[in-house]
């Protein structure tokens, strides 16, 4: 049983445009306040390259799990974790439209690593968390403390 994650090109889709309103925003400041043509568009360019590299393509990646192994491969760099030697906790963040997916792991020498997993979506994240064990039936029952005032 292997199962592979990797980046939906919705998500990136969003990113893009989210890039060029982004873009089109500081163009537009600065052509209002520069009232150059040439420096607004240098800028917007220079932004949605900058988004383009910071938000898109340094954070497309590619989750493999097995029935031992967890692989994370973004971009030239690739991680391997042995299921039973690590501690994995989630966090989810919906602000109205958009859904945070955040891994963190914690390997066997106490580090812990944190895998953005925006790219994959909420359906995907939800799936890895469950091949995990961190949802559904197999999940670890949690004792919640309550305080009373």
């Amino acid at each position: 049983m292997e199962k592979t994650y990797t980046s939906k090109p919705y998500r990136i889709i969003l990113n893009l445009v989210y890039g060029i309103f982004a873009a089109g925003v500081v163009g537009i400041l600065v052509g209002y306040v520069s009232d150059k043509v040439s420096y607004a568009t240098v800028a917007a360019i220079l932004i949605f390259l900058a988004y383009l590299w910071l938000v898109i393509i340094k954070n497309l990646i590619t989750i493999t799990i097995s029935k031992t192994h967890l692989t994370v491969k973004k971009g030239n760099k690739e991680s391997f974790f042995e299921l039973a030697q690590c501690n994995f906790r989630a966090k989810t963040i919906t602000r109205s439209w958009d859904t945070e997916c955040k891994l963190y792991i914690t390997d066997s020498e106490g580090k812990e690593h944190f895998i953005d997993c925006e790219l994959i979506g909420i359906g995907q994240f939800e799936e890895l968390l469950g091949d995990l064990g961190m949802l559904g039936d197999t999940a670890p029952v949690q004792k919640l403390d309550t305080k009373t005032k």
